[in-house]
């Protein structure tokens, strides 16, 4: 067995692309609808997302939330892509704590369970136009 599929590449055109928040850290810092509906479809499926108030995180360009698939906590990220606005861009890590980062601890021990509910969660949403791919 390989190592898990880690980024993905999906087009969906459901959500805001255009609208600016005011709660957004950056500007064009889309996504957050995305993400609040993957996490609803992901608990819909099973899986338990972490929170300690509310799930969804925002970095500079983009948003994040924890899960756990095969007993281990993970994260995925998701940002615009490219010059499309439906265009989105997720990828998947380990959620470690702050030494275990600065190693490169988010790179390893990331489950296939972890990538597949991702991938299959998105591949079963008839509101995914297409999962354009999911590659190392």
């Amino acid at each position: 067995m390989g190592e898990p599929r880690t980024d993905l590449t999906f087009r969906c055109a459901d959500f805001n692309t255009t609208e600016e928040r005011d709660y957004f850290i950056n500007p064009g810092n889309y996504g957050d609808d995305l993400m609040r509906w993957l996490m609803q479809a992901l608990r819909d499926r099973g899986y338990v997302i972490e929170s300690e108030d509310d799930p969804l995180g925002q970095e500079d360009h983009g948003w994040f939330f924890n899960f756990i698939a095969g007993g281990v906590s993970h994260t995925f990220l998701v940002q615009r892509h490219g010059d499309h606005e439906d265009s989105w861009h997720g990828w998947l890590e380990r959620n470690v704590g702050c030494l275990a980062s600065l190693i490169g601890g988010r790179g390893r021990g990331i489950l296939p369970e972890a990538s597949d509910a991702i991938y299959e969660t998105l591949a079963a949403s008839e509101r995914i136009r297409s999962a354009m791919g999911i590659t190392q």
